[in-house]
Order: C-alpha cells, then structure tokens, then sequence
C-alpha cells in the first residue's frame, strides 16, 4: 500500500490532537470551577445525615422527637452544628395533611440569598423491650435545615 498524500493524514493528526488539547483544558476548568462549593455542599450533607443518624438511633433523642420536645432535640443539634452555620429543627406530625415543617418567617429572611441545606428523617415509635406496652407510637418528621450564617 502506497500513500500518495502524506499531507492529509498529518491534517488528520493535527486536528485530532488540537481536539484532545481542548477538550483536557475544558475538563480542567470546569472540575476547578465547582470545587469549594461542592465541597461545602457535601460538608453540609454528611453533617446532616450523620445528626439525622443520631437522632434515629439513639433512644433519648428518639423520645424527644416522639414527645414533641423541640427545646431538648435543639440542644442535641446545637453540639453538633459549627457556629459557622445557623440551623433550625422542625417537628412535624406525620399524618398531618396541613403541617409541612417549613421555616418561619425570621428564618426565611435570615436565609434569603444564602444556600439553604434540608434533609429529613422519620421516627415512628420507641419500643421498649423490658415492658412491650410502655412502647410509645406518635410518627413524626424531623426535618434539619442548615445555612452559613454569615
């Protein structure tokens, strides 16, 4: 086989590395254009799941949720949230078609135009194993929103 045209082939060559070229300083860009800001998003998100986690499998938390008991869950939320963020915690009746866990009117304003991080969880009973019928079941939603507090 003989090649007559030996140009067309470095054509050929040349815009394939040009297109290679591009294509690497594109990826570069767009990887570094995300990169503080997705790594504050997932700080948020791991420190969300793990305070939900808590609450979920701990008995006293549990019971708090179950009681209704804001003020002691927001202690527990306080010791895990770095005062660099702000965050409130919501208690909502599960089978309440009317209640939605939303943030107040302070909190809304607080959060206009900054980031707004929310994850929930559901606990539905506590049962206690050394007296079965001293098991409470009152299903609610712990809704968590986090935000910098700048």
């Amino acid at each position: 086989m003989v090649i007559k045209n030996k140009r067309g082939w470095i054509t050929v060559l040349e815009a394939t590395i040009a297109v290679m070229l591009i294509s690497g300083v594109l990826m570069v860009v767009y990887v570094r254009q995300g990169g503080e800001e997705s790594q504050v998003q997932d700080y948020i998100f791991s420190l969300q799941k793990q305070v939900l986690s808590d609450i979920s499998s701990r008995t006293d938390l549990r019971i708090f949720v179950l009681e209704n008991n804001e003020t002691a869950l927001n202690s527990f939320v306080q010791s895990k949230i770095p005062p660099a963020y702000s965050y409130s915690v919501k208690l909502c009746d599960l089978g309440d078609d009317y209640d939605h866990c939303l943030l107040n009117e302070t909190e809304v304003r607080e959060t206009r135009d900054k980031d707004l991080f929310a994850e929930e969880t559901i606990i539905s009973s506590e049962l206690d194993p050394n007296n079965p019928g001293d098991s409470t079941y009152e299903p609610r939603k712990v809704r968590l929103f986090v935000w910098e507090a700048r």
